[in-house]
């Protein structure tokens, strides 16, 4: 009877030990969790105030990452205006390229009387904005495009390489994309010289990329052609 009893004891002390675990494990997995985040948030506040340091906003919030001011009809029947483009982010870059783009529209205005204009195209997405600028007249049928394209995020301008690191691609690849797009347009348009559009590529000035809204990295380059030359656009990410 006694080793009865004292086995129930020892039933009913450990039964209480597994309760006191059951209730207590909780409450001691949440402290110490409370307490490793508070741990990670301390050793991560350096970080955090960086990248809020790195992230720019526009300035002024009211407005489209890129828009435009004084637009002043220069020939109301070939319908040319003359307008400023704004790159609307708070950074030294978007400043620096709004400037030279007064300076390049202020340009255009000198030579009005040759019905100069600027064609512009706005391609945005999540992480970047692009501004496509291509200078045109009613005569010539070509014309060295330029582009912007800014990350959203820092403000920073992408430059060449930048843009084609973000897709992983060599300058290479754009030949191999060039090619492939002439040796196609070949069978539909006479006169394509393949060897001089290539050799033209060799000055950046005669080509641009950028990131269209559909987050397509696109080539706009001068396609030489035995009559008349021309702009063309393609898409070299796959």
């Amino acid at each position: 009877m006694k080793k009865s009893s004292k086995e129930i004891l020892i039933g009913i002390i450990f039964l209480g030990v597994v309760l006191v675990i059951f209730v207590a494990t909780p409450f001691v997995c949440l402290k110490f969790c409370e307490k490793s985040y508070a741990r990670f948030r301390e050793k991560n506040k350096e970080l955090v105030l960086v990248n809020k340091e790195n992230n720019v906003k526009k300035i002024n919030e009211d407005k489209e990452y890129i828009y435009f001011i004084n637009e002043d009809i220069v020939n109301e029947e070939l319908f040319i205006i003359n307008k400023y483009p704004i790159i609307n982010l708070n950074s030294n870059d978007a400043k620096n390229v709004t400037l030279e783009l007064e300076n390049l529209v202020n340009e255009i205005k000198i030579n009005a009387n040759n019905e100069m204009f600027l064609d512009y195209g706005i391609y945005e997405t999540n992480n970047y904005v692009t501004l496509l600028i291509k200078p045109n007249n009613y005569i010539n049928s070509v014309s060295n495009a330029k582009s912007f394209t800014f990350n959203k995020i820092n403000g920073k301008l992408l430059s060449f390489l930048e843009l084609l690191d973000i897709y992983n691609l060599k300058f290479d690849d754009v030949i191999r994309e060039v090619l492939l797009e002439l040796n196609s347009e070949q069978k539909l348009v006479d006169g394509i010289n393949i060897e001089a559009t290539i050799n033209n590529l060799n000055n950046q000035e005669n080509y641009v990329i950028y990131i269209d809204e559909f987050d397509n990295l696109l080539l706009n380059f001068i396609v030489k052609n035995n009559f008349v030359d021309y702009n063309d656009t393609i898409k070299i990410n796959r």
